[in-house]
């Protein structure tokens, strides 16, 4: 027996597919049904990070702020990245690596199919030997040539290896090679540079990193804006598209933070950090990190020409009342050189913090003739909001132990200009994240005097001692590095002033931000979860 209902259903199912391919046809702008294998667009993925500072440069040889280094972890790579919970070199664009038994060559084994972002085709060892080469080419005056000192050249074996040759074994090297701060070891395409030029490459870069950056939509000292790189050769990151706003002022970052407008940041006001990182949709991280700031005076220029004078200088700010006023007491108070504790190699219980006592200032000032009243100076910092905090506290300092002593806020690229100057008394900057003291001691290097390097301080009498550092290790490479902290503890080149803790705040929805000593933005391991 046929089931009547049933009957009629098919009937009716018949009609109405008559029915539709019929109306189809009648249909002339009728489209396609989607393959249900066909991809669904995915949503977008988009993070926006605050920063304070502008970008000053976009090529590694002429930038040597954390700008910089910001916008590099970004669009491009290198040998070697920083591992954000060790601080320690992991291979990123090399594969492989090897050191030759008296410690002069390393040897690099690139990944093939590595690509250049806009067409420039793939990385090579030619790429590697053209950005190396071109911190070592004095024609080029690299104003990190100072960090390459052991290198003597780089030599392509073939497409896919690559030799650096060192002057001296330096074990410190590996560090040299990472998209790092202040980012020297950033990898510059050389097909990309031969068409566009310095200039060019400069004010459009072509990285090979997983984001490039959107040239049309970079407005200069506001937002700098970038898009996913989907040849990215470790893979297609979960962010498509990354806005980096400069926002000056930190305040204004935390509370369009805590508005859900900022997905993420760096903050160096511990104050503003503690309040925010409390605010329930928001998520907080705090960690130690090697991350130095000093005063770096002009040994050169009367009367910082005299130690006396220098040291009269360091007695007269209070260290430990501005790390109480700008973090909470959340920063470590530094001895008498800029070395960190945590620092390879280091032993800092020799030495103990320089005490703010007005009245051995003018004590010392008194032993080479002079009043406080004769001392009439002025240096320069960064502008960003901690800066400016700490320019108006060491003033007030300054004052109460009768110094006419100015610290100076300006602009980065202001700041730039004027450090260089051998008229500038003095510079207030930072320097984070190397774990080897090295890096650090190359700044007070002789060959690294204004115009080849930034040694701010044009002390050079601790040369012979770095030099030495720099062909030792274990205990041996520990007593020379103790007595050139002892030499450093009786010139007073540089006043530390605080050893910075690490302070990040992002959105609860931001996953996979890890933190620790070399935590930093790289957005390849983040995702949004709504």
């Amino acid at each position: 027996m046929v089931n009547t209902r049933n009957k009629k259903f098919v009937l009716l199912m018949a009609l109405l597919l008559v029915i539709g391919v019929l109306g189809m046809a009648c249909t002339p702008d009728a489209e396609d049904p989607a393959d249900p294998a066909d991809p669904v667009d995915e949503e977008p993925q988009v993070i926006v990070f605050a920063v304070t500072e502008t970008i000053d440069a976009m090529l590694p040889e002429r930038t040597t702020g954390s700008s910089y280094s910001v916008h590099s972890r970004i669009f491009t790579d290198g040998l070697f990245r920083i591992n954000a919970v060790t601080n320690e070199p992991e291979l990123s664009v090399a594969k492989d690596w090897e050191i030759s038994e008296d410690g002069l060559t390393y040897t690099f084994y690139l990944h093939e199919g590595v690509q250049w972002q806009r067409g420039y085709g793939e990385l090579t060892a030619d790429d590697i030997v053209f950005t190396f080469g071109r911190h070592i080419d004095p024609a080029v005056e690299s104003v990190h040539g100072g960090q390459f000192w052991m290198l003597d050249d780089v030599v392509a074996v073939d497409d896919y290896t690559v030799e650096f040759h060192l002057n001296t074994a330096f074990g410190g090297f590996p560090y040299n090679l990472t998209v790092m701060h202040p980012g020297w070891g950033a990898l510059i395409s050389k097909a990309a540079f031969e068409d566009l030029g310095a200039d060019g490459y400069n004010d459009n870069p072509v990285g090979c990193g997983p984001f490039e950056l959107v040239y049309d939509e970079w407005v200069p000292r506001e937002l700098v804006v970038y898009e996913r790189f989907d040849d990215y050769f470790k893979g297609t990151p979960d962010i498509s598209r990354i806005e980096v706003r400069i926002i000056p002022d930190e305040t204004t970052i935390a509370m369009a933070m805590e508005g859900g407008e900022i997905d993420i940041t760096f903050f160096a006001d511990a104050g503003i950090y503690q309040q925010y990182s409390a605010v329930d949709h928001l998520v907080g991280h705090e960690y130690e990190e090697v991350h130095i700031n000093k005063m770096d005076l002009n040994t050169q220029l009367a009367p910082l020409d005299r130690r006396e004078v220098r040291w009269a200088v360091a007695h007269a700010i209070d260290t430990e009342g501005m790390i109480e006023v700008l973090f909470e007491g959340l920063a470590l108070r530094p001895d008498t050189t800029i070395l960190h504790p945590h620092m390879a190699n280091v032993d800092t219980s020799p030495f103990s913090p320089v005490d703010f006592d007005p009245d051995r200032s003018r004590e010392l000032l008194a032993e080479v003739g002079l009043e406080p009243g004769d001392i009439s100076m002025e240096g320069v910092t960064y502008s960003m909001h901690i800066y400016v905090r700490m320019a108006e506290f060491m003033n007030t300092g300054f004052d109460r132990a009768g110094l006419d002593i100015t610290v100076l806020p300006l602009e980065r690229g202001a700041l730039h200009e004027r450090r260089s100057e051998p008229d500038n008394h003095f510079v207030i900057i930072s320097h984070p994240r190397w774990p080897d003291p090295d890096p650090f001691l190359s700044l007070i290097h002789g060959n690294a005097i204004p115009p080849h390097g930034i040694n701010f301080t044009w002390w050079n009498e601790g040369d012979d001692l770095i030099d030495a550092s720099r062909r030792t290790h274990g205990d041996e490479r520990t007593n020379i590095l103790t007595e050139l902290q002892h030499l450093l503890t009786r010139d007073m080149p540089q006043i530390p002033l605080w050893h910075r803790y690490g302070f990040a705040v992002h959105h609860e929805r931001v996953k996979g931000f890890e933190s620790g000593p070399g935590a930093s933005f790289r957005p390849f391991h983040l995702r949004i979860e709504d």
